[in-house]
């Protein structure tokens, strides 16, 4: 814990003791990773318990399902060509990042005065290349996939997000990443 005169911050997983049960009038975290995002009620529930009565609590998801639009490309031509990437698609694995669902969260939780919105930011890629390479890493759901595929299987998802990403006159891919917030009070 860290500590001013204003303000105490405190790291702690959701599963973990309820640290300042009642003390804090404020709470932020993101469901960032998958191991979270299946943590969800328990990390909202320990959020509520930390806050003082009238305490505010923010989240956020991102929006994999149709508002990550670099993820949302992928998965869609990488179900066309395998359909073995369906069931990685975390689109279709996390309905927890839908703003329906968060704010649904956060009621089941006992928070009050739920609100939900938008959060989007521009991804823009200076060339094809700038978007592909990133895939090769082997971190993460999307490339790990592109890891597990024979070079042919690679070549022919390249060539297909190559043809199907919307690239501009100055070769630039712009696309939108969404994350959906939400914020409640402690009743």
């Amino acid at each position: 814990m860290f500590a001013t005169g204003r303000a105490s911050f405190v790291t702690t997983g959701g599963e973990g003791p309820a640290i300042g049960r009642g003390r804090f009038g404020r709470g932020r975290f993101g469901f960032r990773s998958q191991t979270s995002c299946r943590m969800r009620e328990p990390a909202v529930s320990s959020m509520r318990e930390r806050l003082r009565r009238g305490g505010t609590v923010a989240a956020y998801v991102w929006d994999y399902a149709g508002g990550m639009e670099f993820l949302r490309f992928f998965w869609d031509e990488a179900a066309t060509l395998d359909p073995r990437a369906v069931a990685l698609d975390e689109g279709r694995r996390f309905p927890l990042c839908r703003e329906e669902s968060l704010g649904l969260l956060f009621r089941a939780a006992g928070l009050a005065q739920v609100e939900t919105d938008a959060l989007e930011i521009a991804t823009d890629f200076a060339t094809f290349d700038d978007y592909w390479t990133p895939l090769l890493r082997g971190t993460g759901p999307a490339p790990s996939y592109v890891a597990s595929l024979e070079p042919a299987g690679r070549e022919s998802l390249r060539e297909r997000l190559r043809r199907r990403l919307p690239v501009g006159s100055d070769g630039r891919i712009r696309l939108h990443a969404r994350a959906w917030a939400a914020r409640a009070v402690a009743a």
